[in-house]
């Protein structure tokens, strides 16, 4: 029985060094926040040899991912499933991580399959509403920021799922290393420590666990910083192609954030969103912009579902009245039941987005790649009570210049999930209730903040009731003044490291951790209040934490755990 081969160019560690290499892929899987059923091992039972593969079993990792609404596609390696089988009308089994099987025939009349050989080494399958394996799969998120090109990539954390040799799923972590130089720019290097048989591994951003490519390859030597993958945005443009000449059915191109152009001078500055309505908001005006400054924008909007096709308006306006910022809503009435995109498109470079699309209470998706930052120097409220938005990134968005970021994501009550890897805030004066209200959010990495210029902090985790672990590493308070209620009623945290909290010139911390009261580990070390500062009820409602378990130096506060009612 023969096992699949990583990749043609590296030669595969031989299956006794990988059952002797217990360590690899031994993350649990639990801690990783993607459900297992976007994950699946292909087996497939080779009859006759092939170019590509032996006679024998071949055992590979793919994973599910929607290119497109209503586009789902099985993604795996070209070394794994070839043009000769699809050809042959191969039918290979897919297995779940219950075990749960089922066939599917790579028949290239019935379903779109793209084989990418070579150093691409990517197989692209389609799947239909009417396969089975459809309703037992679910499909992962693609990462889009690859349009700002790969090498923002490097040295990015990342992690594989993987099924090795057939076994249960497994899990492991790394970075991209290094991007190929010999243009060959869609290839990557990783050390992370793979198996035979994860082949067609899905490559995850740790940030925001979106993916970003399919593993390739291992390495000839054994060599971690040599395992090799393929960007996912690489093969974007080439199924593009195919849906436009025709040979992809059912699925039409749609004004989506992977296919918008910018424009002829090719200086982006737009935002993409997506809205879903019900039968509830039927033909009722929908906010899904406010403006509060002159700017002269145009906006489209479209439909994600076929069944929607004949929808489309496009508005144009210019707001411009004596050269003074004034204020200005768009409301849209949508006639049917579906899935929108928005496309909002800024002739001029925005300065100020304060409470851009607060109470947008439909608009489910938003993307800010492509909009011009530079001159912003105010976001305040800009999310504010958007009650659907679910995930929101504004990873490597510019705002250098921000001052006014307080209010950002103010109730979105529906937030999972936010990205702020290397942002820059090195100018924010304000994150006064920032995150108030974000009552879905579990997990929130702010490790990437510059913080020295703050000095508004109240409210700024407030209500976030789901919040278990928050991330506060290399924060800088020394001129933070206000931290009212900080982190009041975050019901959840168990364990706060405020170790980096070294506040020089705070006046109020009143209320700072009201109502968190299964806190039962608080770490202040660094913590010196003065005379005038204000810190009564600094630990109201606190009943789990303890004397023994609270690290602090500072008399004042210590004073406090005694007035926790």
């Amino acid at each position: 029985m023969g096992i699949c081969i990583e990749n043609k160019r590296n030669k595969i560690r031989s299956k006794e060094d990988e059952i002797n290499n217990p360590n690899a892929g031994s993350v649990p899987v639990e801690n990783i926040r993607i459900s297992s059923e976007c994950i699946c091992k292909i087996v497939i039972n080779i009859e006759k040899e092939t170019s590509e593969n032996n006679k024998g079993t071949i055992l590979a990792t793919g994973f599910f991912i929607d290119i497109y609404p209503s586009f789902k596609c099985l993604i795996t390696n070209y070394h794994v499933i070839s043009q000769e089988m699809v050809d042959s009308n191969t039918v290979i089994e897919i297995i779940n991580d219950k075990g749960e099987k089922e066939r599917l025939k790579l028949n290239k009349d019935e379903r779109y399959i793209k084989c990418l050989d070579g150093l691409i080494d990517i197989t692209v399958i389609q799947i239909k509403n009417t396969d089975r394996i459809n309703k037992k799969f679910k499909s992962l998120e693609p990462d889009l920021n690859y349009q700002r090109g790969y090498q923002q990539y490097k040295n990015e954390d990342i992690f594989i799922l993987q099924h090795p040799l057939g076994q249960p799923l497994k899990s492991a972590s790394g970075k991209v290393k290094d991007i190929d130089d010999d243009g060959n720019d869609f290839l990557f290097y990783h050390n992370i420590d793979t198996e035979g048989g994860s082949s067609g591994s899905p490559v995850i951003l740790t940030s925001n666990s979106k993916v970003i490519g399919v593993h390739t390859g291992g390495s000839e030597d054994n060599d971690v910083q040599e395992n090799s993958g393929t960007f996912l945005g690489y093969i974007f443009p080439k199924i593009e192609k195919d849906i436009k000449s025709g040979l992809i059915k059912n699925i039409k191109v749609i004004p989506n954030i992977s296919n918008i152009k910018d424009n002829d001078n090719n200086k982006s500055n737009y935002i993409t969103a997506e809205i879903n309505i019900d039968n509830k908001n039927i033909n009722k005006d929908i906010l899904i912009i406010n403006s509060y400054e002159e700017s002269r924008r145009i906006i489209n909007v479209s439909n994600l579902d076929e069944s929607l096709k004949n929808e489309k308006e496009i508005m144009e306006c210019e707001i411009k009245i004596n050269n003074k910022k004034i204020n200005f809503s768009y409301a849209q009435k949508f006639n049917k039941v579906g899935r929108y995109t928005i496309y909002y498109k800024f002739k001029n470079k925005l300065v100020n987005c304060n409470h851009m699309f607060s109470d947008c209470s439909l608009l489910s998706i938003i993307n800010l790649t492509k909009l011009d930052t530079e001159n912003i120097i105010d976001i305040s409220y800009m999310f504010a009570d958007c009650t659907s938005l679910i995930n929101a990134d504004l990873s490597y968005c510019n705002i250098k210049n921000v001052k006014e970021m307080q209010g950002i994501f103010y109730g979105c009550t529906s937030l999972k999930n936010i990205s702020l890897k290397k942002i820059q805030t090195q100018k924010v004066e304000n994150l006064s209730w920032a995150f108030y209200g974000c009552s879905s959010l579990i997990d929130l990495d702010l490790s990437d903040f510059e913080t020295g210029n703050i000095v508004n902090m109240s409210s700024m985790f407030a209500e976030c009731s789901s919040l278990v672990n928050i991330n506060l590493k290399n924060f800088r308070v020394e001129n933070a003044k206000n931290m009212y209620s900080m982190f009041g009623s975050c019901s959840s945290i168990r364990n706060l490291d405020l170790s980096y909290f070294s506040p020089q010139n705070v006046i109020n911390m009143n209320l700072m951790f009201f109502n968190c009261n299964l806190l039962s580990n608080l770490n202040m070390e660094n913590l010196i209040t003065k005379n005038n500062s204000d810190i009564d009820g600094i630990f109201y409602g606190c009943y789990s934490l303890k004397k023994e378990n609270l690290i602090c130096s500072d008399k004042n506060v210590i004073e406090q755990m005694s007035q926790k009612k």
